[in-house]
């Protein structure tokens, strides 16, 4: 079944997917290190000192850069604060936790977060890699729950992404039947043109067209293959960024 949604709605939905599973694992995980003042370390960053008095309203990042308000309110927190926490608290309280390559994940989920935020267009390819990115992201953190809801969504998305790129492939070999044929407004055939003596050409030439096609517009992979595809495409598609 096809999405109702755009895709920009879609990576929305995705975001919101991440910021309900994130929010408790955050918050138990922050508490499982610091105890009852968790929202203190939460809000003073990765140097608090569990004794300490102290308090600063602001959590700065490990570049020296990035500052944002945490709310004393969890339910508040959107995906810029939670990855903030994430990335600030890493090598503390969440490297012993999860896979070192959620880290990379979240610094691409960062990316995408962004760009939504700022209205950026977004083709069904991005939403399909976004809410697969999620899905992924969640079962790292051992939110199944949430990732099944992400799941249907993924696959409504991969079925209007399937139907597009089917309807562009039908177009592209129309359009090169009618160049092969000499029929297209604005082309010429030779004056001297033979079609039954190019007809073996004509095939070669649309068997070149189809794989052409293939290599422009790459099917989607399959939910199955999601962590194969990160991992073994991280460097083209998402920023590695060592500790």
């Amino acid at each position: 079944m096809a999405t109702e949604l755009s895709p920009s709605q879609v990576v929305g939905r995705a975001l919101e997917f991440f910021n309900e599973a994130f929010r408790p694992f955050v918050v138990e995980s922050l508490r499982h290190v610091f105890g009852d003042r968790w929202f203190m370390a939460a809000r003073n960053g990765p140097n608090f000192v569990a004794g300490a008095d102290t308090e600063i309203s602001e959590v700065q990042m490990l570049d020296g850069r990035f500052q944002v308000s945490v709310d004393e309110d969890p339910l508040l927190w959107d995906t810029r604060v939670i990855i903030h926490l994430v990335l600030a608290h890493w090598q503390r309280v969440f490297s012993p936790r999860v896979p070192a390559l959620l880290r990379s994940f979240l610094f691409h989920m960062k990316e995408i977060r962004n760009q939504w935020a700022h209205q950026s267009s977004f083709s069904w390819q991005d939403a399909y890699r976004s809410i697969d990115l999620v899905e992924l992201i969640l079962k790292y953190i051992g939110s199944d729950q949430i990732a099944e809801y992400a799941a249907v969504l993924r696959r409504q998305v991969l079925f209007t992404y399937a139907q597009q790129e089917m309807n562009h492939l039908q177009h592209q070999q129309r359009l090169a039947s009618l160049v092969l044929n000499g029929v297209c407004s604005n082309v010429q055939a030779p004056v001297n043109f033979n079609p039954s003596s190019h007809q073996d050409n004509v095939g070669v030439l649309a068997g070149e067209q189809d794989r052409s096609n293939q290599v422009s517009t790459p099917p989607p992979y399959p939910s199955s293959a999601g962590t194969v595809y990160y991992r073994h495409h991280l460097h083209g598609d998402i920023e590695m960024h060592d500790s």
